[in-house]
């Protein structure tokens, strides 16, 4: 079969693409014929996956215009509409893809589109000119997916927020490779090496993510604050991409924690997987996710975890068991949280590992991409 992956970007460590990356090589392995269309890469995935490249604006606030007004790039869109037009099935993760799936789909009703749903960000965080921009963005998204033939969601909590009646409807939890975290130390930088080497026996606290206000960074150093109370040697390591006009030390005002609070910036998989190795509990205080692969991934490798019990984090947590799900918002039990499962770091990683296998792809009852595909298109 002759299938079309569409998604935004295909960036190396970012959760949406890789989940694109994964499912492409799963159906590329299961005999398919798979193109992934792109508006921009890093060109990790060269050789090993067919690429087609759309390109798109690299200035930061001209690309969040582009992004809605996609649909007004007329001669782009005409050109790959008659590149679709030669497969049988689409697989699009999000808008601005999703309305390239949805105009290939109105042209020839026999192209089977299914949307693969992430679900579109609602934090209590964002600025009033985001929680427009994401209002538009919804709206654009609802439409461009109102012909689908079939709904693939990365969990229960985000497929109750979409409501398609016509459309079939199957949960497929994200996968992570351990594999890919596996590292040599000759693969770490010698300065990271030393800065753990040097904080040995303090509490180490890692969040790895997007770093913007609506993850919740604000609500984690104030915690984080708390926590240095019970441990004053306690470090939190920031692993991540910071959005444009995002600056950690808005969040530090008074520098009292520069000693305690570190960006390590975005790290590649083998120096990410250092880094679960080498911490001590995983956190994150973001109020709405959709899946949250970097708790997944801690919990896979050993690490128990702190959260906010919200969106689709008790489906990937077991609270109390390999981590602890706080009320959202509030810091004075998310920082009773961290000390709690610190202490409790070694049974709770154990618990951890033992619980996140079910997301592993070397869980071989892990439902697959490839046997829904084949359950549902009937050419």
């Amino acid at each position: 079969m002759k299938i079309a992956v569409l998604i935004n970007t295909l960036y190396s460590g970012r959760g949406m693409d890789y989940v694109a990356e994964q499912q492409a090589r799963e159906l590329i392995t299961s005999g398919h014929d798979v193109t992934v269309f792109t508006f921009d890469d890093d060109d990790h995935c060269s050789g090993e996956i067919h690429i087609q490249r759309l390109g798109w604006p690299k200035n930061p606030l001209i690309n969040y215009s582009y992004r809605l007004l996609f649909p007004l790039d007329i001669f782009k869109i005409k050109k790959y509409l008659r590149c679709l037009q030669t497969y049988d099935l689409i697989i699009a993760h999000f808008y601005p893809m999703t309305y390239l799936a949805y105009r290939s789909k109105k042209e020839n009703p026999n192209l089977y589109y299914i949307y693969y749903n992430h679900g579109i960000v609602n934090s209590s965080f964002q600025s009033p000119s985001h929680h427009i921009y994401a209002k538009l963005l919804s709206f654009l998204s609802s439409v461009s997916i109102s012909n689908v033939d079939a709904v693939i969601s990365i969990s229960h909590f985000i497929k109750k927020q979409l409501s398609l009646k016509s459309a079939m409807k199957q949960v497929i939890y994200n996968k992570v490779d351990p594999e890919r975290f596996a590292y040599q130390c000759t693969d770490i930088d010698s300065h990271l090496l030393s800065l753990m080497d040097k904080w040995e026996i303090a509490p180490k606290f890692l969040y790895v993510g997007t770093l913007s206000q609506g993850k919740g960074i604000e609500l984690l150093i104030k915690a984080f604050r708390r926590v240095t109370d019970t441990y004053p040697n306690a470090k939190l390591l920031l692993v991540g991409t910071p959005t444009h006009g995002f600056s950690l030390s808005n969040y530090i005002p008074n520098n009292d924690l520069n000693d305690s609070i570190y960006h390590l910036g975005p790290l590649d998989s083998h120096t990410l997987g250092y880094m679960y190795q080498t911490c001590d509990v995983c956190v994150s205080a973001s109020t709405w996710e959709s899946f949250n692969l970097p708790l997944v991934e801690a919990q896979l490798l050993g690490k128990p975890v702190v959260a906010y019990n919200t969106g689709a984090h008790g489906e990937v947590v077991k609270d109390q068991e390999t981590g602890v799900l706080v009320e959202s918002f509030d810091t004075d039990k998310f920082a009773e949280a961290m000390i709690q499962v610190y202490k409790m770091r070694e049974i709770m990683g154990r618990n951890a590992k033992i619980w996140a296998y079910q997301f592993s792809t070397q869980n071989l009852d892990a439902l697959k991409i490839s046997k829904v595909i084949e359950a549902w298109y009937k050419p």
